[in-house]
């Protein structure tokens, strides 16, 4: 619905759109609210970490969590973050170091639907990868998809100089 398309944002629409959508989401916590991330990439992890870092006020530090509770939340289908290309106890690793800055990390989640939340913002509705009948809902102030990235195998060129 409108309300809820209101509260989105995508990352990969190019970079001056991406700039953009961080520096929303980052102001979002700077403000209190709360964003919540979704995909388990390089990028979101990065933007997960961002917002953290932009919600801590400039004195505190670097691990400190809000009292209010996380200012992001990254949500994930996978079991770790990066979970395609880091090893499971280096992805497990990243997960507990994203919680010591003040995110939120929930794995095995897919995204069931997105509605307008009463007063602004969305209700993110879930399900877990594991067990759909497990159904859960979080709130944001914005949220940013910011999907896996999928791209084609780099194969080498291979030049190959006929002598004959």
């Amino acid at each position: 619905d409108a309300g809820a398309r209101a509260a989105v944002r995508v990352l990969g629409l190019g970079e001056t759109h991406d700039a953009a959508a961080a520096a929303e989401a980052e102001a979002v916590a700077r403000a209190g609210g709360h964003v919540v991330v979704l995909g388990g990439s390089r990028r979101a992890t990065a933007l997960v970490a961002d917002v953290c870092a932009a919600s801590r006020p400039a004195d505190a530090t670097a691990d400190c969590v809000a009292e209010e509770g996380p200012a992001a939340t990254l949500i994930f289908p996978e079991a770790t973050p990066l979970g395609a290309r880091l090893p499971k106890a280096l992805g497990r690793r990243l997960a507990r170091r994203l919680e010591k800055r003040g995110a939120s990390v929930l794995a095995l989640n897919q995204v069931r639907h997105i509605g307008a939340a009463q007063g602004g913002g969305a209700w993110v509705y879930l399900g877990r990868s594991d067990d759909p009948m497990k159904t859960s809902r979080r709130r944001a102030d914005l949220v940013v998809v910011a999907g896996g990235e999928h791209f084609a195998p780099q194969l080498p060129t291979m030049v190959r100089r006929d002598t004959a």
